[in-house]
């Protein structure tokens, strides 16, 4: 995969995956965190750390599903499959490890979080694969 393809594949997949989780945050999780728990919520996010978090697993996503999708012409639902399963392994570790660790966390937060982690990865690797593909023939060099 060239650089050039790796930032392509980047943009393509981690637009929409901000976007819908910026509005999966806002109105679905941060109204059920807040009220699981409460005052150890911060009033804003810490940006640094959000945006860390988005390019570690934006590299994370495009080199174990969308790039191998890619060159190797990967059908849509194997991308959907392949990306759901990085997320379900990436968010449940996630909130397995705050459930063994943080006793004000709950298996309500570990499914809803765990679960939109998988559909989120899923769709947006997904998406992403089929925008660039959308551009016309890729080709796959080394990075």
């Amino acid at each position: 995969m060239t650089l050039s393809l790796f930032a392509l594949l980047f943009v393509a997949c981690m637009i929409p995956f901000i976007v819908t989780d910026a509005i999966w945050l806002t109105f679905v999780t941060a109204p059920e965190f807040r009220a699981t728990l409460g005052g150890i919520m911060r009033d804003t996010p810490n940006w640094a750390a959000a945006l860390l978090f988005y390019g570690l697993y934006g590299v994370g996503l495009v080199l174990l599903v969308a790039g191998p999708a890619i060159t190797q012409g990967t059908g849509l639902r194997m991308i959907f499959g392949l990306g759901f399963c990085l997320g379900l392994v990436a968010y449940g570790t996630y909130e397995l490890t705050n459930m063994a660790t943080l006793s004000a966390w709950t298996w309500k937060l570990v499914l809803l979080d765990t679960a939109w982690g998988a559909a989120l990865t899923g769709f947006a690797s997904t998406l992403g694969v089929w925008l660039v593909r959308s551009f016309g023939p890729v080709s796959g060099g080394p990075l």
